[in-house]
């Protein structure tokens, strides 16, 4: 698992673009209400967002004019959450004190950075998904090659088909019960896992790492493969794709 920390200052009318991965959004200060796919959700001082992919969000009404924003934005981990979910200021001390952490660790040069980092970003998302924010209705066997897949993509010689044939369904059935749930396969779902987080790699550490290891880190045993099912659900090439983030980077 791979959290992004970052804190900003937004000003009303402010449209906060959200397009691809699940966040957090904890109100740092200020006071606002933030309008999103037509509904309205007071903010104020240390409540929290969770914000899945696709949502367009405008801040408006805001009290004080400026309101400040901690996000926490899940790289490479599948929620299955669609609805947008508040968590008051009571229930949110502990995931301050680690977003704060958090957003100190991105600045700072320790040994065994990368292991502290990613003990983090664990603890984080448990001590969130305690409050109950993340809750959905999923058959269990579903959710349990869900929850595995989750854990293991990483792991090049990972194979979820004996839990698909341990849980009590037929193969097509299941995978339909996984589309449905999912709107993927669990091929695609898996797939999508070891692309995001090798876009995730891509992004945090550029050319320092190549192809290859990002291959390798990301589940996929053969580099020649992760390239041909990078491209197919990126349309771009691996290469490409590094190249276009340097490429931005240079632009801003």
């Amino acid at each position: 698992m791979i959290i992004n920390y970052s804190i900003e200052a937004y000003h009303p009318g402010k449209h906060i673009v959200h397009r691809e991965t699940f966040r957090y959004l904890l109100i740092i200060n200020g006071a606002g209400t933030l309008r999103i796919d037509e509904q309205e959700y007071p903010l104020s001082a240390h409540s929290l967002l969770e914000l899945p992919p696709g949502k367009d969000v405008l801040l408006e009404n805001q009290e004080t004019g400026i309101i400040t924003i901690g996000t926490m934005e899940l790289l490479d981990f599948y929620v299955v959450q669609t609805a947008v979910r508040l968590i008051p200021p009571d229930q949110t001390d502990m995931i301050r004190k680690l977003f704060l952490f958090g957003l100190d660790l991105e600045g700072t040069e320790i040994p065994r950075k990368g292991a502290v980092h990613n003990a983090l970003d664990h603890l984080v998302f448990e001590v969130i998904t305690s409050t109950g924010i993340i809750v959905h209705s999923v058959n269990p066997a579903v959710y349990h090659v869900i929850d595995d897949i989750s854990q293991n993509y990483r792991n090049p010689n990972y194979d979820y088909t004996e839990l698909i044939n341990k849980s009590g369904y037929s193969v097509n059935h299941f995978r339909k019960l996984f589309k449905d749930t999912t709107h993927n396969t669990p091929l695609t779902f898996l797939h999508v896992l070891r692309v995001d987080y090798a876009k995730a790699l891509m992004r945090r550490y550029g050319y320092n790492l190549t192809l290859k290891e990002i291959s390798e880190r990301s589940g996929f045993e053969d580099p020649y493969y992760f390239s041909r099912v990078f491209k197919k659900y990126e349309k771009v090439s691996p290469s490409d794709y590094l190249r276009s983030l340097e490429n931005h980077s240079e632009e801003t």
